[in-house]
């Protein structure tokens, strides 16, 4: 299922409504998050909230009947689910990839169960490549696949997005969309106070790992690669110019080349101001619908802010 071919939404008159950007944190997730807890104290208390989060015995990400009401309720048709942040990246290689395997095939399950109605965004035990392709190859037999979501990170090289290129170019080759979405990761004390670790900084860490992407030259050299940017590209359609002015990198292209032709963006923004933005930098056809549910309330709402945004003239000019 590759979004060049089917999730373009911007028209939501012409196809299924498709939110490229949903998550859902299945049974057996919370158990798995305690259990490196216990042998962890550094992952025990960076994880704090969300693992309290996960003990929650109904909590929001965990009530998939809740989600597929509020699909019909909001007018989606097709929800691309995956895990919410740490995903599968904790844990020594073994137990990331037990990870990996059990909420990825817990997924899959819930995906057959909705009857076409939900897409699985796997998720991979990286920065194990060699684990991360073999878990990649594993899940991409099912029909119920719709591609792969890679969390970025600000904080370590080793685990940007750019130093697993060759899971990305396997991701490529079956055709499996990758959305580059933010971790929730430990960061300087600036960030404690007023929520500004849960709104600047995820935005700022997959602008970053995209931007690396991009500037490194892997686009170039997996020239058949999809990839989204979730919440509207982050700020780099904001900042498309200034990165251009400052070069290339090792890229071909000029950065807004990428930004037109080789990136998606996800609306999950909800400021008019800010899709026009991405609108004239990316061009429509590079939106693709995203609601980021449960964290920002029901999927209707993206909808109800897509079709406003192109319905009225004065905000698209």
């Amino acid at each position: 299922m590759s979004l060049a071919t089917t999730v373009r939404v911007v028209d939501l008159s012409s196809a299924n409504v498709i939110d490229t950007h949903t998550h859902w944190r299945p049974p057996g997730y919370a158990e798995l998050m305690r259990e490196q807890a216990e042998r962890d104290p550094v992952f025990a208390r960076e994880q704090a909230p969300s693992i309290r989060s996960a003990g929650d015995p109904q909590p929001a990400h965990a009530r998939l009947e809740a989600q597929l009401q509020d699909m019909t309720d909001g007018g989606v048709d097709v929800s691309l689910v995956s895990l919410p942040p740490p995903a599968t990246t904790f844990g020594e290689p073994e137990f990331a990839t037990r990870v990996a395997q059990e909420t990825n095939d817990a997924l899959i399950d819930a995906a057959e169960q909705s009857r076409g109605r939900l897409k699985v965004l796997v998720s991979l035990p990286l920065p194990s490549v060699a684990a991360a392709v073999t878990e990649l190859e594993r899940v991409a037999i099912s029909p119920y696949v719709a591609g792969v979501q890679v969390l970025a990170t600000g904080r370590d090289l080793a685990v940007a997005p750019d130093r697993a290129e060759v899971v990305l170019a396997r991701a490529a080759t079956l055709d499996l969309t990758v959305v580059v979405h933010p971790s929730l990761e430990p960061l300087p004390a600036t960030y404690d106070d007023w929520m500004l670790a849960a709104t600047l900084a995820p935005v700022v860490s997959s602008s970053l790992a995209v931007a690396r992407l991009v500037l490194s030259g892997v686009l170039d050299r997996v020239p058949s690669l999809t990839l989204v940017v979730p919440h509207l590209g982050g700020v780099l359609p904001y900042l498309a110019q200034r990165i251009a002015d400052f070069g290339r990198g090792d890229a071909q292209h000029e950065f807004g080349h990428y930004l037109r032709h080789r990136l998606y963006a996800d609306t999950c923004s909800y400021h008019s101001p800010a899709m026009r933005c991405a609108v004239d930098t990316m061009g429509p056809e590079r939106i693709v619908l995203g609601s980021d549910f449960p964290n920002r309330g029901p999927s209707g709402r993206a909808v109800a802010d897509v079709q406003a945004f192109f319905d009225d003239p004065a905000l698209r000019h």
